[in-house]
């Protein structure tokens, strides 16, 4: 189930007036009831925003439109790439910063409303009000974007004067972009993220695709404790967890669990609890004999323990066949790294491997799992193909086999073109000793 936290009680006050109507000659950006140290918080928000916000509309322009759909950082706050919401996100952007540049602005240290928000933004007026709260909470810049979002009517879809609030805080955005990325592109604390980029998420990756191992392990009925700082996130894996608890010691932590070998991508995620009152989040993911991901996010700086309990997944031993002529054994939890000319084939034998993946370094090398080491089509287990870096076969297309026959499978990676490729065999501990 699905908890978001309390609203943090942003605010856009909509007035029933003519949207977009021009407001020339205005004035300079004026203060009302702010104390002088009020007034230099609100300037050094003021000068954070004017220097990540082209910096935000550069980036998003020069992003190649064949590298839009793996980008970390759009991915991450606005979900998956489509293109009209992509330029959307850009237009919008470009919104923000002339709000901030017009002059138009006014800043008000005074609250009107009931109950007290951090800040809240009028558009009929182009008001921003800062309440006590925005001046503790140490988020300057971010708040600050956040409700210039709130400002600019025209270009959120020409509907409604200002984008809307869906969601606030890091993992409530995060679930948003996964889950609904069309609303994600109106959330208003979902730019205040983008442009912030707290954990300096690249928009292009470098070209490097983590393997499962490169995830700390952390056992069934495991008990670990750690300290994460506000903004940061920890992944670990695990196998066969029916139940995921995070005790936050002290400050706030927050849990996701995904399934699947790559984090933070659309249907993988399992279950999420950010749970602000008890500060104990607990994920029920609904055993899986597949690998499983536990995300800790701090949503506050924090101690915390995170404990992983399970039944492990018990089966008799499989049994290891004589290694069949032309194929190199490889052993479960391993990394075989290796290289193929166009056309040229290399082949390996594996005994209980739940997953099997490719990354392709270099070129396109694909995958190809069969039953016989004959390798013909009606012995084919799974075979991808695909023109891409990361390719896999699940425990779908290949437990049911070995529960069936107790034996191996036959893996062969094949160059699509010349390659240099990484195969990763994993498997759970029911299939050696």
């Amino acid at each position: 189930m699905l908890h978001l936290p309390a609203p943090r009680l942003f605010v856009a006050i909509i007035l029933n007036l003519i949207v977009g109507q021009a407001m020339a000659n205005a004035p300079a950006p004026a203060f009302s009831n702010c104390s002088s140290a009020q007034e230099a918080v609100i300037l050094s928000a003021s000068e954070q925003a004017s220097q990540q916000l082209p910096a935000v509309i550069t980036d998003l322009t020069n992003l190649a439109e064949k590298d839009r759909a793996k980008s970390p950082r759009y991915t991450k706050w606005f979900g998956e790439y489509e293109k009209n919401r992509y330029k959307l996100v850009l237009n919008n952007f470009k919104a923000i910063e002339n709000v901030l540049t017009s002059g138009d602005v006014s800043y008000h240290c005074s609250c009107e409303i009931e109950p007290v928000p951090i800040a809240y933004a009028v558009f009929a007026t182009q008001e921003i009000h800062f309440c006590p709260r925005y001046f503790e909470d140490e988020d300057f810049a971010h708040d600050f974007v956040h409700e210039l979002a709130h400002l600019d009517g025209a270009t959120f879809g020409g509907f409604v004067p200002g984008v809307t609030d869906y969601s606030y805080t890091d993992l409530a955005v995060r679930l948003l972009a996964i889950s609904t990325p069309d609303a994600a592109v109106i959330n208003a604390d979902s730019y205040a993220f983008f442009s912030q980029n707290a954990l300096a998420d690249p928009m292009l990756n470098d070209g490097t695709i983590p393997t499962v191992s490169d995830y700390p392990e952390i056992p069934v009925n495991t008990t670990v404790e750690g300290r994460i700082e506000q903004g940061e996130s920890f992944i670990f894996r695990t196998l066969e967890a029916d139940r995921v608890v995070l005790t936050s010691i002290t400050g706030d932590a927050d849990l996701l669990v995904y399934n699947g070998f790559f984090p933070d991508v659309k249907d993988s995620l399992l279950c999420s609890s950010n749970n602000h009152s008890d500060l104990v989040d607990t994920c029920d993911p609904q055993y899986t004999d597949r690998v499983q991901f536990v995300e800790v996010t701090g949503h506050r700086a924090a101690d915390y323990t995170l404990q992983v309990i399970g039944d492990p997944f018990t089966t008799e031993p499989l049994v290891a066949e004589s290694l069949a002529d032309g194929y190199e054994e490889l052993a479960l939890d391993e990394l075989k790294r290796g290289h193929v000319e166009q056309g040229e084939s290399a082949l390996y034998q594996v005994v209980a491997a739940d997953y099997i993946d490719i990354s392709s370094e270099s070129g396109d090398a694909d995958l190809a799992v069969y039953s016989s080491p004959e390798r013909q089509e009606e012995y084919l287990l799974c075979r991808s193909s695909e023109r891409s870096e990361y390719e896999f076969c699940t425990d779908e297309d290949i437990r049911g086999y070995y529960e069936a026959s107790n034996s191996a499978v036959y893996v062969e990676v094949t160059g699509y073109t010349a390659a240099d490729y990484t195969l990763g065999l994993w498997g759970s501990s029911s299939g050696q000793e």
